[in-house]
């Protein structure tokens, strides 16, 4: 039986579950509880961003990327605990791809406003998803790395490789202070496309 209290969800997904429970509480007060049907779309790719990050509480799903041609191909998959929609959270931008119940699923929807200020009151709360979203876009690009040098003709073909080094980095470099909140630091990155920047004093 699927528990639908916000509260009793929050205590079982990290990290809400390290979270004083006074402030639990206030969370839980703001946060939405969603369910789809198998096969059922949360999302789909070039939506707008709906303003939610999404907490797996139940089942599962998948992200899916559609090309040119209109085909889509299952990228990865979200279990229990997981989260997904961070790629547009801070932003106003369409999603880059789908999500699909691969089962009965059943979802946390967090507001970005929520969200933030979490990130600012927790330092704690805001290291965990900073760790796993660094993971993932290493995950990606070594899938990437990996695909293209299966085959060496693919690296000297493929377009991606014969692009200059300029092409791919920022100028002039992006920059944020030492003294800036994580959230201003994320919605920089987020609205240049970067991964990291550099701390000035």
């Amino acid at each position: 039986m699927v528990i639908l209290n916000p509260f009793e969800l929050l205590e079982r997904i990290c990290p809400f579950n390290e979270l004083p429970r006074s402030l639990l509480r206030e969370v839980s007060e703001q946060v939405q509880v969603k369910s789809f049907s198998k096969g059922a779309y949360v999302f789909r790719q070039g939506e707008a961003g709906l303003g939610f990050l999404y907490f797996i509480c139940h089942g599962s799903a998948e992200v899916l990327v559609e090309n040119e041609k209109g085909t889509a191909s299952v990228v990865s998959h979200r279990h229990e605990q997981d989260f997904f929609g961070e790629t547009v959270f801070l932003t106003e931008k369409k999603y880059p791809g789908s999500v699909r119940a691969r089962e009965e699923l059943t979802c946390l929807l967090v507001p970005n406003k929520v969200f933030e200020q979490l990130i600012e009151k927790e330092p704690g709360f805001a290291k965990h998803f900073i760790t796993i979203t660094t993971e993932r876009m290493r995950s990606l690009y070594l899938d990437l790395v990996e695909e293209q040098s299966a085959d060496t003709r693919l690296i000297t073909e493929t377009p991606i490789f014969r692009r200059r080094l300029s092409e791919f980095m920022s100028s002039p470099v992006v920059t944020c202070k030492g003294d800036e909140s994580i959230c201003s630091v994320a919605q920089t990155m987020s609205e240049n496309s970067i991964s990291r920047c550099r701390i000035t004093s």
